[in-house]
């Protein structure tokens, strides 16, 4: 994708929310089959409900995987079905998301997974809002932790990471 810099309202990501309030995201190059298959096979089961939007990838992958799927599609007046399958708590995540990364007047795409990192470190911060440098490191570095001992740690290329 380069790194063009990205408005509110074009975040090139994929938001999972399971009913527990768990959220996963992944930075897309595009939004394709290959793509999408790619990040939600690692986290879906055979025991998983998909709900989603009416996007055709969505109904491919349930079909692929031989999952239960429910399409939302908001055009023909669908937002709700059987009265508990939605993705009003995903539109409203993006929502929040979106206004948030609004106030940086557009992001670079190299460094939206950081973004998106530190709008997880907000969503799971505690209602005082009293953020451990620790919690901040752990929600920008989701799949790898970086313990903090003192003032200087090291990332994985032993290049020194001040802060």
């Amino acid at each position: 994708m380069g790194n063009k810099k990205l408005k509110g309202d074009q975040v090139p990501a994929l938001i999972v929310r399971d009913r527990n309030g768990g959220l996963t995201d992944f930075v897309l190059d595009a939004p394709n089959n290959k793509e999408i298959h790619g990040a939600l096979e690692p986290i879906i089961t055979d025991q998983s409900i998909l709900c989603t939007d009416s996007n055709q990838v969505y109904k491919s992958f349930a079909k692929d995987h031989g999952i239960k799927h429910y399409r939302n599609i908001t055009s023909q007046g669908t937002r709700v079905i059987k009265r508990v399958y939605h993705i009003q708590n995903v539109n409203n995540y993006m929502s929040r998301l979106k206004t948030w990364m609004a106030k940086f007047h557009g992001v670079g795409t190299a460094y939206l997974h950081q973004y998106l990192g530190w709008m997880r470190a907000l969503e799971h911060a505690p209602a005082s809002g009293d953020f451990t440098l620790e919690m901040l490191f752990n929600a920008a570095f989701k799949h790898e932790y970086l313990a903090i001992n003192n003032k200087k740690s090291t990332d994985n290329a032993g290049l020194e990471v001040p802060f």
